[in-house]
């Protein structure tokens, strides 16, 4: 019986070691990604939106499921005009973290800009005010999405 235990032991030890080790690895993946999402915003603040993006796609591939690195390519995206692109990307954020308002508020702002009003308010405006009812920038966003559409009718 001693033998037995010995054995399952070093079975755990080994066990244990290669979990260590895949933590450390993502760790490491997360930590790279992070970086990546950092030089992304420092970009975005300078304007340099193609390089921001590049930079986001990239953070996306090291750690495909943080809903902030596709609301933060979405907002590089609709300064590059690219507003459809910029809307998947608000989408597929929102499907990762349902409550994340400022993805709620970024996927209004790539249909104001691209001038769908009634979408801006409905998916964008509206959703990231029920979840921070407090935002004043949502709020005057709402509401000149609301006179745009009101000039339209």
């Amino acid at each position: 019986a001693p033998g037995a235990g010995a054995g399952g032991a070093t079975g755990g030890a080994d066990e244990e070691a290669r979990l260590r080790e895949r933590l450390a690895q993502e760790t490491k993946r997360m930590e790279d990604a992070e970086a990546l999402k950092a030089k992304g915003n420092e970009c975005l603040t300078a304007k340099r939106y193609d390089e921001a993006a590049a930079l986001y796609t990239q953070a996306i591939e090291a750690w495909p499921t943080n809903a902030v690195y596709f609301s933060n390519r979405a907002a590089a995206y609709t300064h590059m005009q690219r507003y459809d692109d910029a809307i998947a990307d608000c989408r597929k954020s929102l499907q990762l973290k349902p409550d994340f308002s400022k993805a709620y508020s970024r996927l209004g702002t790539a249909h104001f800009q691209a001038g769908r009003y009634r979408q801006a308010i409905d998916e964008g405006y509206r959703r990231a005010l029920e979840l921070e009812p407090a935002n004043a920038q949502y709020t005057q966003a709402l509401e000149m999405a609301e006179a745009k559409l009101a000039e339209e009718e």
